[in-house]
């Protein structure tokens, strides 16, 4: 393991975005990828997927607009229910963490969404 990918381990929190090798759907190719970190158990990491492809009408998505901190390439929706893991392998950097008031809001998604279980 490099020294560089157990900084990206050792450095990362609750709330960080991150850029992944993402795959396609069709599992041919793969391109990196925003994702919202979660949780981790073992090398296991719980997130949120991120895409620059509006939903209408979701009401489980909540939109980040790029600017000069958050080094995102164009606004991009965090979709609350595109809930999975990743190995930890696939991470190439963090680029960001969400601000306090984007935390409160997917907090709050997140909660309505186990409540409606």
């Amino acid at each position: 393991m490099s020294q560089i990918y157990m900084k990206i381990i050792d450095n990362l929190s609750f709330w960080d975005i991150l850029l992944v090798d993402y795959e396609f759907t069709d599992w041919k190719w793969s391109k990196l990828r925003p994702i919202l970190f979660l949780f981790s158990e073992k090398e296991d990491y719980t997130i949120l997927k991120m895409t620059s492809q509006e939903a209408v009408d979701d009401k489980y998505s909540i939109e980040i607009k790029p600017d000069i901190q958050n080094n995102l390439r164009s606004i991009t929706y965090v979709k609350i229910k595109k809930i999975t893991t990743f190995h930890e392998s696939l991470f190439a950097r963090k680029i960001w963490s969400l601000s306090l008031s984007q935390k409160k809001k997917i907090k709050s998604l997140l909660e309505d969404i186990i409540y409606h279980l």
